[in-house]
């Protein structure tokens, strides 16, 4: 997990433009925070978020947010 929260704060300031959660995550107890409602989240079928590895090296990840099931729809990002 402190690959994901140190390549936050490695790249803050250009994240924070896009992406607003980037201003909430301000620890790595914030990190484990939101991973541990995003597993929650997968449980419950709500949410799923993907870690990117290239070569074995984290890159990123993608979530799919917003799942409406009864609508057959999400969004992605």
């Amino acid at each position: 997990m402190n690959v994901i929260f140190d390549l936050i704060e490695e790249n803050r300031v250009r994240l924070g433009e896009f992406l607003p959660w980037v201003e909430k995550t301000k620890s790595l107890a914030d990190e484990v925070k939101y991973l541990e409602f995003a597993r929650k989240s997968w449980d419950d079928n709500e949410l799923f978020e993907y870690a990117i590895f290239h070569q074995d090296t984290y890159i990123g990840s993608l979530g799919v947010h917003t799942v409406s099931w009864a609508n057959e729809s999400c969004e992605i990002g």
